[in-house]
């Protein structure tokens, strides 16, 4: 039996990485606080020794997977999932994957029926609200959106690449200045999403396969190849004119990483701009004079 805090679980990739055999490993979010993170990985295995600790406790039986709450030495709370259950919520995700992927081929048009300001706000929506009601919206505006009229007059095609961002009005501030930001390489968008899990595998080393050899964090040592490939794919498919690299303040796997990127794409003759940016939208008005300087030095190629 396999015991950590539940207020530290992160679910998304439990289930992919916590049952894998013989390794169990997982996981954990921020690269903001490697310390931190080294920390939330000790895991309990003899017992609970802090009575007020909330737990979160996974365990293994012949016909099943057994999630269930844990505190005052006993088992309540105990929800089987079973391989059928698991096998339904793959179909449900890859759905949505599989529409994703068709709303970012619409982008891939001279002129994109949706700026990157509304696909963000998609994405967003589907890391909030559930996944059927979701999948179906998204149907929808696919359908809508083939047939709208698309965007013509910009100065630029955009590329975001960096971590974590998952705020509009970022990109919209780029949009403004006549930059059409039409894909990108960040923790919540294509890196996310790329990739089926496979329906006709054991559920569990299924998820665990795909979770493991999709596009990496840059916290995952020795993961930079493959990132920086998939970063020119997505620059060919896109037909990017320019990369907008955004750095996270404090993060400092994505500052080595958007050092790296920059460089790697300066010897590809491919023009980009660094930007540091805090979580919480700031410096709007030195951010949109070196936007704006950027996007005149492509619109003059």
């Amino acid at each position: 039996m396999w015991r950590v805090s539940l207020k530290k679980l992160v679910l998304g990739l439990m289930l992919a990485t916590m049952l894998v055999v013989p390794a169990l490993f997982l996981q954990f979010g921020s690269a903001q606080s490697t310390l931190e993170r080294i920390d939330d990985q000790i895991w309990d295995m003899d017992g609970c020794t802090d009575e007020n600790e909330n737990l979160f406790v996974v365990y293994s039986t012949q016909d099943g997977m057994m999630f269930a709450d844990y505190g005052n030495g006993y088992i309540e709370n105990a929800v089987k999932v079973s391989d059928e259950d698991l096998n339904a919520v793959i179909k449900t995700y890859n759905e949505s994957r599989t529409l994703l992927e068709k709303l970012f081929d619409l982008r891939k048009r001279k002129a994109p029926p949706l700026t990157g300001t509304d696909v963000m706000n998609v994405i967003l929506a589907a890391i909030t609200i559930p996944r059927e009601p979701f999948n179906e919206l998204l149907s929808s505006l696919l359908k809508e959106a083939e047939n709208r009229e698309g965007i013509s007059d910009y100065k630029a095609r955009i590329m975001l690449a960096g971590t974590l961002l998952d705020d509009p009005d970022y990109i919209k501030i780029i949009e403004d200045l006549g930059g059409l930001v039409v894909t990108d390489s960040l923790c919540i968008g294509t890196r996310a999403f790329a990739g089926l899990v496979d329906e006709d595998s054991n559920p569990i080393e299924a998820l665990a396969e795909r979770y493991f050899s999709k596009v990496a964090c840059p916290r995952m040592a020795g993961s930079y190849p493959g990132r920086v490939k998939f970063l020119m794919d997505q620059i060919k498919e896109f037909d990017v004119d320019g990369v907008i690299i955004q750095r996270m303040k404090f993060c400092p796997m994505g500052w080595g990483e958007s050092y790296m990127f920059a460089k790697d794409l300066k010897a590809q003759g491919i023009p980009c701009l660094e930007l540091e940016k805090e979580y919480v939208l700031s410096g709007t008005g030195a951010m949109k004079t070196r936007v704006q300087a950027f996007l005149e030095t492509l619109e003059g190629r």
